[in-house]
């Protein structure tokens, strides 16, 4: 199980024949929580921050965590993401708002979710060059100790 299996859940759920806006509305929601997961695990996995981005503010850390990266992809990443987060928190929360279940809201979000992959996907790229991974290492650490 991971971050773009819950992206597939989400295609799969708005482009159902069946579907109506509580299924749109989720589909926002796991859209959301898949591109949270693809980056969430690249800060654990490849840069080796495991568990420090789990629990209080995760969401919130791991934004700024990327953000501070010092790698281009990684701050777009970071950046769309907390952007994703609040039409996740009005799919979610705001169920009067009915711009937020409709099924474009959730097509909208699964190619959000996939931009988000596709940034970290090239942040991934970007650091098979050891010294970008280790100045990332760098940036992250520094952020985490100023925190």
């Amino acid at each position: 199980m991971n971050g773009t299996d819950f992206i597939q859940v989400a295609t799969d759920w708005s482009k159902s024949a069946t579907v109506g806006e509580p299924t749109w509305r989720s589909s926002t929601s796991r859209a959301y929580y898949g591109a949270f997961h693809i980056a969430r695990d690249f800060l654990e996995v490849h840069l080796g921050f495991t568990g420090k981005f789990r629990l209080f503010k995760s969401h919130q850390k791991v934004y700024d965590a990327l953000g501070n990266s010092g790698n281009e992809h990684a701050r777009e990443a970071g950046r769309k993401l907390r952007q994703f987060a609040n039409r996740r928190h009005m799919a979610d929360y705001e169920l009067q708002d009915a711009g937020s279940g409709n099924q474009k809201a959730a097509e909208h979000s699964i190619l959000d979710a996939e931009e988000i992959k596709g940034y970290i996907d090239k942040v991934v790229t970007d650091c098979r060059d050891p010294k970008i991974l280790g100045a990332m290492k760098i940036r992250v650490a520094q952020w985490i100790a100023a925190q």
